[in-house]
């Protein structure tokens, strides 16, 4: 193999360009230069009967990245898909094995032996490749989300602002006043789409996120909730139960960001008809929020990734993606009350409704306590 390499680069290249397209073709040397150290790695491994994996052969540093990883994020860079990848290693599988079978007219066990080694081999490095590629992927997804969202905050501000100075036009007509009303709701709709694509992909990073803790009701943290909900949903009807004690030590924008997402989940998800009732009561560790509403319940398979990032369940409808929405409230949710050592569930049922649960230490252990 290692006599022929050049020989086996160019059918593969060849190969290559008939069978895929490629939308942004590598220059013919860059693409075989990674292609020509993968194989000589396979090589050296052969040779000395895996006395030398080839494993820590991709381990090898390249310009400060592993060859794998570095084979795997130069795809990535030049417009290669992921099947193009692939499609690589697949077609490098066949010319070597079609040359070796020239050469080989009897198969020794040896040559066997090192036919299999070839073959493991190949499958760690297209591995190694394909997780690097992937990973990569997602890094350049998050942030175009961050970049989106971050560009978007001003001109939504803007729009805010503006609306604001012609509410105060004492001689606006009552149509006008409804349009402007319509017009802040769908703003503030923008604004929220924009808050969970920066808290998602802050989460996403790792980056550290400030919580801004103090002793807040849970009451009176979901009575704001309501009051935003209100103004965006202005014919559904809220209920509120509270319980008396609901004191604690939170992140009050960050739990009242939560509990908002679980009213706007049950107002996009419930009945039309029917209230949307929250319900608060603490004990002596925890305080504990519920929102109910009724409708349709949740196929049981969505209930298993509701909480996971773009991913939504339509109560008993095959779309899972809701107009107005991005599939990251329930993420968010999650992420608010993990963030307090809390947690989140979810029960659904035809008889009772669909009842979203978040339940928060007084005390969690995670805030450290004021001086």
């Amino acid at each position: 193999m290692r006599a022929n390499i050049e020989a086996i680069l160019a059918i593969w290249e060849q190969e290559f360009n008939h069978r895929t397209s490629t939308a942004n073709p590598m220059e013919l040397g860059a693409r075989r230069a990674l292609t020509r150290k993968i194989l000589l790695g396979i090589a050296s491994e052969i040779e000395t009967g895996s006395a030398v994996p080839f494993d820590s052969l991709l381990q090898a540093p390249i310009g400060g990245a592993t060859l794998a990883s570095n084979h795997g994020d130069q795809r990535l860079a030049t417009g290669y898909t992921l099947q193009q990848l692939q499609a690589e290693y697949r077609i490098l599988r066949q010319v070597v094995t079609s040359e070796w079978m020239k050469v080989c007219r009897s198969w020794s066990m040896q040559e066997i032996v090192d036919m299999a080694t070839f073959n493991a081999a190949l499958d760690r490095a297209l591995g190694a490749s394909t997780s690097a590629y992937v990973a990569g992927l997602d890094r350049s997804r998050d942030l175009f989300i961050g970049v989106l969202g971050h560009d978007l905050r001003g001109p939504i501000n803007a729009a805010l602002m503006s609306i604001f100075i012609l509410g105060r036009d004492p001689a606006l007509s009552e149509q006008s006043r409804a349009a402007l009303s319509r017009s802040e709701r769908a703003v503030r709709q923008m604004n929220d789409l924009v808050s969970e694509l920066l808290d998602f992909v802050s989460g996403h990073f790792g980056l550290h996120r400030h919580l801004s803790v103090a002793d807040v009701s849970m009451t009176k943290i979901c009575e704001e909730a309501i009051s935003d909900a209100q103004i965006i949903y202005p014919q559904r009807q809220f209920v509120a139960k509270f319980g008396d004690d609901t004191l604690g030590r939170w992140d009050a924008h960050r739990i009242k960001q939560a509990v908002y997402n679980l009213l706007r989940n049950a107002n996009e998800h419930g009945a039309a008809a029917t209230p949307i009732v929250i319900t608060t009561r603490g004990d002596e560790e925890s305080v504990t929020v519920e929102v109910r509403n009724q409708g349709d319940p949740i196929p049981p398979l969505s209930l298993t990734r509701i909480f996971d990032p773009f991913a939504q369940a339509s109560s008993g409808e095959a779309n899972m993606h809701t107009k107005g929405s991005i599939g990251l409230g329930l993420f968010i949710v999650r992420d608010a009350a993990t963030l307090h050592d809390g947690h989140v569930s979810v029960d659904s049922t035809a008889e009772d409704g669909t009842v979203f649960r978040i339940e928060l230490p007084r005390h969690p252990k995670a805030i450290a306590p004021m001086a």
